[in-house]
């Protein structure tokens, strides 16, 4: 890899305050022509998971740039790395409560037998390490669940040794004084965060998911959305409308369905992702709407879907910032989505989309896909959309998760 410019040095080394000073291991890689040293700790890679994604598309970019990246992982793909180095640490696959503590203990101790400049992990887990929360507050997510669930549910999940280890590790993490540095991907998480632990806020900063505008793009309705289209026998007067997200339960699945049932005009709703969906099929059958509801499992291909629908609808109960909102919005397809998305933060409600303000409210929820199924309406919306989309872009976010790791790189 080539030598660092002076200019590309001086932003590497500019430091503010007292506590920074120039990192000596650096100062010998910067002469050698390297980079940052960083390594990224995930349990394993989920193709079809949001988070995974991000490590993925991160250590991708910061590889290509010059760094040298490692990937602690308990199960990773092979060829999953782009340009990573991938270290596997062996742990039980079940129960989740051994597996994430043996895990967690092995990993810090592989860790700590190389010299980092950035230990960033995507897990909760105690140590001087960078902590990207991208899957939110887990005590936050468990005090949401707990809402509508049964007695024997609440009881079930108290009682389960993974959630009470994640809390308590979660707790440990934020609240140690090891911790370098927290970065949420919504100031919703951000607030959560603040708001039940003993973490200085300067501690803990937002930095938004960014999208790739040359995958997801208005441009592929003209191609690959009309010939999927075409391919189910939808014409162009009747409204596609699409979901994508795994984890049915917490993304509002249900909620979609029921809201599907209020619709008055034909329309088509597609849900993509990874999940056990007969409940769901099941639901819309009970409510008369299971002709016009297909489930298409996890694709690879989800901006073909995209490119294919007219509106995305994300009733989620709890997500900190999911990429799909961002993809769907540089699609050009106007979202409706609930307070608890972290991504309702970018929307701007009636200009790129609406925000229900009670997720589980299908009620609300029919209602705003109703309206979108005027076409004026949803054209307007879809441009306004796909612009405000082109604030985030991948390389935005790569470039301020760079300059963390500058000021957080130590001797």
């Amino acid at each position: 890899m080539g030598a660092i410019s002076p200019n590309r040095f001086q932003t590497i080394f500019y430091r503010k305050g007292p506590d920074f000073g120039i990192n000596r291991r650096l100062c010998t890689r910067i002469i050698e022509g390297t980079y940052l040293k960083i390594a990224f700790i995930r349990d394993e890679f989920d193709p079809y998971g949001g988070a995974e994604n991000f490590l993925h598309m991160l250590s991708k970019r910061l590889a290509k740039k010059g760094a040298e990246v490692h990937l602690f992982v308990r199960k990773w793909p092979a060829g999953g790395e782009n340009g990573a180095i991938r270290h596997l640490v062996p742990a039980p696959a079940s129960p989740s409560f051994l597996r994430h503590l043996v895990f967690t203990r092995r990993v810090l101790r592989e860790v700590a037998m190389h010299e980092f400049d950035i230990v960033q992990s995507h897990e909760r887990m105690p140590g001087r390490v960078v902590f990207r929360a991208g899957d939110g507050v887990h005590a936050r997510w468990l005090q949401i669940r707990s809402e509508n669930a049964t007695f024997l549910k609440k009881v079930s999940v108290r009682l389960n040794p993974y959630h009470f280890l994640v809390r308590l590790f979660e707790k440990q993490m934020f609240e140690s004084l090891e911790l370098k540095a927290a970065v949420a991907n919504s100031n919703m998480v951000r607030n959560e965060i603040l708001s039940r632990f003993r973490v200085a806020p300067g501690r803990v900063r937002t930095i938004y998911n960014g999208v790739d505008s040359k995958r997801f793009s208005p441009e592929n309705r003209a191609n690959k959305g009309s010939a999927l289209r075409r391919s189910m026998g939808i014409d162009d007067d009747t409204p596609v409308v699409l979901f994508v997200g795994s984890g049915f339960e917490r993304k509002g699945v249900s909620t979609l369905v029921k809201a599907s049932s209020l619709l008055t005009k034909p329309f088509r709703a597609w849900i993509v992702g990874k999940g056990d969906f007969r409940k769901y099929r099941e639901m819309g059958r009970r409510l008369g709407v299971s002709e016009q509801i297909r489930f298409w499992g996890p694709r690879r291909d989800v901006e073909t879907f995209y490119a294919a629908a007219d509106i995305f609808v994300f009733p989620t109960l709890y997500d900190p910032f999911p990429s799909v909102v961002l993809e769907a919005m540089a699609s050009g397809l106007p979202v409706v989505t609930t307070t608890r998305c972290g991504a309702a933060e970018i929307i701007r409600r009636g200009k790129d989309g609406f925000v229900v303000e009670s997720p589980g409210d299908f009620v609300r929820t029919a209602s705003y896909i109703q309206r979108l199924f005027s076409r004026d309406l949803r054209e307007s919306m879809a441009k306004s959309a796909a612009a405000r989309a082109k604030c985030f872009s991948v390389e935005s976010t790569v470039e301020q998760y760079e300059r963390l790791y500058q000021q957080m790189a130590t001797f």
